[in-house]
């Protein structure tokens, strides 16, 4: 995502009560509380952290309530900081959306099975015989190999090698 959210936005979507007049405060990024730069949001979970919350740059905090106190900064309160920040993050940063089709760099065998849905990125190579299942996305230079099996939405991220023979299952995600 490229924009900002308010604060504001962001307890509307994931719940949370603001503290420290938060509403309208953006942020566009995550960071750690050592590192964070204004447009960021952080996340403080263990008091051993107080000089780093109290010296952070981060435009606001995610804090637990008893720890409100500790900062002036705009905040999200919220019970579970470390968890509350893994959702900011995939909204800040929400996964790419592949549209079906094939790229036409991509080397596909004739034999091979290919559903409706499936994106298959630049540079793929899929041997003889493969089987895609609906909805899975190939990422660039990617290679299946003869005779195997990808059910359906299956995500390989670019550079995946699925060697000959394997046969892999529905909603896996390979880096």
């Amino acid at each position: 995502m490229n924009d900002s959210l308010s604060l504001k936005d962001v307890t509307d979507r994931l719940g949370g009560e603001l503290a420290n007049s938060a509403a309208e405060i953006k942020i566009s990024r995550v960071g750690s509380l050592a590192y964070a730069q204004a447009g960021a949001i952080s996340f403080f979970n263990d008091t051993k952290y107080t000089a780093q919350l109290q010296s952070t740059k981060a435009s606001a905090v995610i804090i637990k309530p008893e720890h409100v106190q500790l900062t002036a900064l705009p905040s999200i309160v919220t019970d579970n900081p470390y968890a509350y920040f893994a959702k900011v993050s995939q909204l800040l940063n929400p996964a790419p959306v592949h549209h079906p089709g094939i790229h036409h760099t991509a080397s596909i065998s004739t034999s091979a099975k290919i559903s409706s849905g499936c994106y298959i990125g630049a540079h793929v190579t899929i041997g003889n015989n493969v089987v895609l299942g609906q909805d899975v996305v190939i990422g660039p230079n990617s290679v299946i190999e003869h005779d195997s099996i990808i059910n359906d939405n299956t995500v390989l991220e670019a550079n995946v090698t699925i060697k000959h023979g394997t046969q892999v299952g529905n909603n896996c995600h390979f880096f």
